[in-house]
């Protein structure tokens, strides 16, 4: 089982060490860009027919006007996307 150790003061983030650090705690989950970033991607996934919506816990699926307009923005893109 892996454990996750905690600096009690981290790197300032402008430096080296400090932007390993923070790529380090965004690569073990510990950072998400936005707070719903994994429920988004997996519903992109969905949407373009490479993978399901479904998320593991603590997440939850999107619901309400959230959903609503990341749905619009998808299609939106998907729309407009160029041809290859």
């Amino acid at each position: 089982m892996l454990t996750r150790t905690r600096r009690a003061n981290p790197p300032a983030s402008s430096s080296t060490a400090g932007r390993i650090w923070d790529a380090a705690r965004w690569r073990n989950g510990e950072i998400d860009s936005r707070p719903k970033f994994a429920q988004l991607i997996k519903l992109v996934q969905q949407e373009t027919g490479r993978g399901s919506e479904g998320v593991g816990p603590p997440r939850l699926t999107l619901a309400g006007a959230e959903r609503k307009t990341a749905l619009a923005t998808i299609a939106e893109a998907l729309a407009s996307k160029p041809r290859v």
